[in-house]
C-alpha cells in the first residue's frame, strides 16, 4: 500500500555567469558575413513510465533508446532538435510483435509535452471481437490555457483493469478509467487529494511551488499493489 505523508513538486533555477571577452583584429581584407544557419525545430518532451510491467524498453527512432526501463521511471524533459517522434515501446525482451505499441506524434516547434507509458500489454478481445494490446501511450500537453491557471493537476489511470476516482477538497469528484487521463483546473497553491484504487485510498497532498503550475501524477499496478509517481510539467516558452 502507497502511503505518503507529504508532497511537495520544486522547481529550482540555476543561475550561471559568463564573461565574453571581445578582441579587434585588422585584416587586409575581410570576407563579407555568410547566412547565419537557422537552428533546427526543436521540442521538449519528458517521459513517465506508469506500465504495470517489471521493465519495457521505449525507443525514439533515430534519436535514443532507453532499454530496461524500470516502474516508475522519468526521463527529465530538454530541447530536442525535432518535432516529428516516432516511438517504440515494448516489454523488455519481448520478442513478438504484437506486444510493440508504436506511435507517431507531431508537435508543433518550441511545444512541451509529456509522455506516460501506461498498460500490461496483455492481448485481450476488444467489443468488435478483434485483439487489442492493453497499453498505450498518454501525451499531455505542458502547454495550458489562461482559464485553466493558476495550477493544473493531471492524473493518468494507468492501472489495466481498475477504475480510479480521485477527489479534491472543493473540486468535483471524478472517476478515471483504465489508461484515460484526467484533469483538474484552476487550483489553488496547495491541494490535498485522495485517489481510491480498488479498496486502497492514497493521499495526495500537493503544493504547486512557482514556477511549476501543472503536474502528472499516473498510477500504475507494481504487482498486486497500486503505485504512483509525479513530475512537475515545464515549458520552452
Amino acid at each position: 500500500m502507497c502511503k505518503v505523508s507529504s508532497l511537495f513538486l520544486r522547481a529550482r533555477v540555476f543561475l550561471g555567469l559568463a564573461s565574453v571577452i571581445s578582441t579587434v583584429c585588422y585584416a587586409v581584407q575581410e570576407e563579407p558575413p555568410g547566412p547565419a544557419e537557422t537552428p533546427p525545430p526543436a521540442s521538449n518532451v519528458q517521459v513517465m513510465n506508469a506500465t504495470s510491467v517489471e521493465k519495457v524498453d521505449f525507443r525514439v527512432r533515430g534519436l535514443r533508446d532507453y532499454i530496461g526501463l524500470v516502474q516508475g521511471a522519468r526521463i527529465s524533459g530538454g530541447a530536442f532538435p525535432i518535432t516529428d517522434w516516432n516511438l517504440e515501446v515494448s516489454p523488455t525482451g519481448a520478442t513478438d510483435q504484437k506486444s510493440l505499441i508504436t506511435a507517431g506524434l507531431k508537435l508543433k516547434p518550441g511545444a512541451s509535452s509529456t509522455f506516460v507509458l501506461v498498460g500490461d500489454f496483455l492481448l485481450i478481445k476488444g467489443q468488435d471481437g478483434k485483439e487489442k494490446l492493453r497499453a498505450a501511450l498518454i501525451d499531455i500537453s505542458n502547454d495550458f490555457s489562461s482559464e485553466e491557471r493558476p495550477n493544473r493537476l493531471v492524473v493518468v489511470n494507468g492501472c489495466p483493469d481498475q477504475e480510479i476516482t480521485v477527489s479534491i477538497d472543493g473540486q468535483p469528484t471524478k472517476t478515471i478509467a483504465p489508461l484515460i487521463a484526467g484533469y483538474w483546473t484552476s487550483l489553488p497553491v496547495g491541494i490535498d487529494a485522495t485517489a481510491k484504487v480498488g479498496a486502497k485510498s492514497i493521499p495526495l497532498p500537493i503544493e504547486f511551488i512557482a514556477p511549476v503550475q501543472s503536474a502528472v501524477v499516473a498510477f500504475y499496478m507494481r504487482g498486486s499493489e497500486p503505485d504512483f509517481v509525479v513530475m512537475p510539467q515545464g515549458s520552452l516558452r
